[in-house]
C-alpha cells in the first residue's frame, strides 16, 4: 500500500485520483498541524467563559468594586486623549490615586505624568488629533481663497 501526503486542495485528491487510484492520500503535517490548532483554538473558545473576573486590591474597592472597574476601564478605551484628561480632572476631586485614575481610564501612567507636566497650551496642542489638524489646515486654505476672492472684488 503507497501513501501519498498532500495539502487540502481538491484539484491535488483529482489528480493523484486519476493518477494513482490505490494511493491513501493523507494531510501533510503542516495541515494536520494547522487544522488541530484551529479546531482546539474553536473548541476552547466555545468553552471557556472570555471574561475573567479578578478580585480588586484594597485600593480598588475603596472607591467602587473591582468588577465596576474593570467595566468601566472597558468603556473608557474608546474615549480620546482630551476626554481621558477631563475625566482624570474630576476623578482626582474625588481623592482618587494616580494608580487607580490610570486603571479605571486605561491610561498610561507615564502619559498622565506628562499630561501633569504639561501647561494648558502644550496640553491642548497635544489634544488635537491628525484629522483634525489636517481639518484645520484645509479651513485655513479656504479662507485664504475667501479672502483673496474679497480682494480682487
Amino acid at each position: 500500500m503507497e501513501v501519498v501526503s498532500r495539502d487540502g486542495s481538491i484539484t491535488y485528491h483529482n489528480a493523484i485520483s486519476t493518477s494513482h487510484p490505490d494511493v491513501v492520500q493523507v494531510s501533510d503535517r503542516f495541515h494536520l498541524l494547522k487544522n488541530l490548532t484551529s479546531y482546539s483554538i474553536d473548541c476552547l473558545k466555545k468553552t471557556i467563559n472570555p471574561y475573567v473576573l479578578i478580585p480588586g486590591n484594597q485600593e480598588q474597592t475603596d472607591t467602587t468594586g473591582s468588577t465596576e472597574i474593570i467595566s468601566r476601564a472597558n468603556q473608557n478605551r474608546k474615549l480620546t486623549l482630551e476626554e481621558k484628561y477631563i475625566k482624570v480632572e474630576e476623578f482626582k476631586l474625588h481623592g482618587m490615586t494616580k494608580t487607580t485614575l490610570c486603571k479605571l481610564l486605561n491610561m498610561d501612567i507615564r502619559v498622565y505624568n506628562k499630561l501633569q507636566q504639561m501647561h494648558d497650551l502644550e496640553r491642548n496642542s497635544v489634544f488635537i488629533t491628525r484629522g483634525a489638524e489636517i481639518s484645520l489646515e484645509k479651513e485655513a486654505l479656504k479662507m485664504e481663497k475667501v479672502e483673496e476672492v474679497r480682494n480682487l472684488k
